[in-house]
């Protein structure tokens, strides 16, 4: 009995055992599904984290290699070809089209890139000196009256000149102009590269002047040359251009357009491209654009450039000058121009713009003394300056956000309007008129004496003895900080905002209101002046 009892407890243990454990599968299938859920978002987790990983360090490398670039330094190198020359002294290298040309007093020769020598050819020239066009060159012997034509294939013409040879040049398809010195006169000759002569044009001290340099297109049609003579002490250069196509034919000469400059030497020129040339001035350069008729250039554009040099821009029509600089050493950088736009563009050479008109500066900054004189028209915007006599004898001016530093700025300067600025200045708008000056802050001493028709509204105005000997003055909602003795011998009308420390001898039919005044000096007959110590709008009426 006791084991029957045994067999139904065990029975029953067994029963419970599966229930139990079909419970157990029942729940673990649901956690299981919660778990593959989980595990689902854990992987698009992964699988973003693990793209932004490859995205940064796809960064990290590109940034790497560009500072590498950038930052590198060799410390040895590797001879790839070497070329044996016994005479270096006597033998000259050029570049000619990727290929080296090798001439010297005996002959000439192409060297490719792999040291191999193209052709050769001999002659004999005493101080040759070569000029390359493309794929063409011209050596000429300079003093002599020998001239020997190359091509990439090995010599291709040979010219005899009447003349010794003061300078040649040599266009694409091998036709030479050369400057010849036949003693009292010179010549402008043109010849084919056959030897043949094409033209030639006497030239005489006195007209057209004694020919400096030359240059010439690279289809060959036109010759560029810069002539300098005196006229009446002063001495001048002309440019002229020589058309020895259709353009040309009907003209005397071949001159088709040509261009004088007086007090200035033109010892440089050059074609750029075939419808663009320069003639290098001593103060400046000059460009010239037309494929059959040359004019000087308008609306040239620079950007991110250099001047390190003196009289870059001179006489220049129409242009922008973008993101450059020019250091100290880049004297009287712009004059008698005209239509000028400067932007984020440091100037700070001595006299850096005069005598020009229309001009437009924004983002700039100007540390130059005697900067801006006797400027027709300038539009200043978002520009930081340092200078002594700043502005003066100019007119025109709408300057808006300008901060400048310095002394005596704005002296005799006329119809100007100033908005935003910050000028921190002893000395300024001496003898100015017709002048606006809003919302702005006047530092500096003595300010504005004898000037005509000025007004400051809604300014502040700091620092001693200001605004003196002045007609048809106007303060409209001004501050004046530290400001004594002022207005001696003004005509002034007045509402100022904060106290003044003392005014002195304002003139008759003058009304100044003023909140108090420290003291108020008349010891002049002349110096009756009304003094409103009030704030009333009508105070003066």
């Amino acid at each position: 009995m006791s084991s029957l009892f045994k067999k139904l407890r065990r029975r029953k243990k067994r029963k419970q055992s599966h229930e139990a454990a079909r419970g157990s599968s029942q729940y673990s299938e649901i956690e299981v599904d919660d778990v593959y859920s989980h595990r689902g978002l854990s992987q698009k987790k992964k699988a973003l984290i693990r793209s932004g990983v490859t995205i940064a360090a796809v960064v990290a490398i590109v940034a790497g290699v560009f500072l590498f670039i950038q930052r590198r330094s060799y410390g040895d190198y590797k001879v790839v070809t070497r070329s044996e020359q016994e005479d270096t002294v006597s033998t000259k290298y050029m570049d000619m089209n990727g290929k080296v040309f090798r001439y010297s007093t005996t002959g000439a020769s192409l060297v490719d890139t792999s040291q191999d020598t193209l052709w050769s050819s001999t002659y004999e020239m005493e101080t040759p000196v070569a000029d390359i066009c493309n794929d063409t060159a011209v050596v000429y012997d300079q003093g002599g009256t020998s001239m020997v034509v190359f091509d990439k294939d090995g010599e291709s013409g040979t010219i005899s000149a009447s003349y010794n040879i003061v300078k040649a040049r040599v266009a694409g398809q091998g036709v030479v102009a050369a400057i010849l010195d036949g003693g009292e006169d010179t010549w402008v000759n043109f010849y084919a590269k056959d030897g043949s002569l094409i033209a030639e044009n006497q030239t005489r001290v006195d007209d057209p002047g004694y020919p400096l340099d030359i240059a010439v297109s690279e289809d060959g049609l036109i010759i560029m040359v810069a002539y300098q003579f005196v006229d009446g002490g002063t001495t001048t250069s002309y440019v002229a251009f020589y058309n020895f196509g259709t353009a040309g034919q009907n003209q005397i000469d071949n001159i088709v357009s040509g261009y004088e400059y007086e007090g200035v030497v033109v010892p440089q020129t050059a074609y750029l491209k075939d419808d663009v040339s320069v003639a290098f001035k001593d103060n400046g350069f000059v460009i010239y654009e037309g494929r059959q008729i040359p004019k000087e250039s308008a609306n040239v554009e620079v950007q991110h450039c250099f001047f390190n040099l003196r009289y870059p821009f001179w006489h220049d029509h129409g242009f922008a000058i973008r993101d450059s600089e020019m250091t100290e050493l880049c004297r009287a950088a712009l004059w008698y121009s005209d239509h000028i736009e400067i932007t984020d563009t440091t100037l700070h050479g001595i006299k850096a713009l005069r005598e020009c008109a229309t001009v437009k500066m924004i983002g700039c900054d100007i540390v130059s003394p005697e900067f801006g004189w006797s400027v027709q028209g300038i539009e200043m915007e978002d520009c930081d300056a340092e200078s002594e006599y700043f502005m003066m004898r100019s007119a025109n001016l709408h300057f808006k956000n300008v901060r400048m530093k310095g002394k005596y700025s704005f002296q005799y300067i006329e119809d100007s309007i100033f908005e935003n600025c910050v000028f921190d200045t002893k000395d300024a708008f001496w003898h100015a008129k017709n002048i606006v000056v809003r919302d702005s802050v006047v530092k500096g001493e003595y300010l504005a004496w004898y000037c005509e028709n000025v007004t400051f509204e809604n300014c502040k105005i700091i620092g001693t003895q200001p605004l003196c000997y002045c007609k048809g003055l106007k303060l409209i909602n001004c501050e004046m900080v530290d400001c004594d003795l002022a207005f001696e011998r003004s005509e002034v009308e007045a509402t100022i905002t904060t106290p003044v420390v003392s005014i002195k001898n304002p003139l008759a039919n003058s009304c100044i209101t003023v909140p108090t005044v420290g003291e108020i000096i008349r010891d002049i007959e002349e110096g009756t002046g009304t003094v409103q110590l009030q704030e009333r709008e009508d105070a003066c009426a």
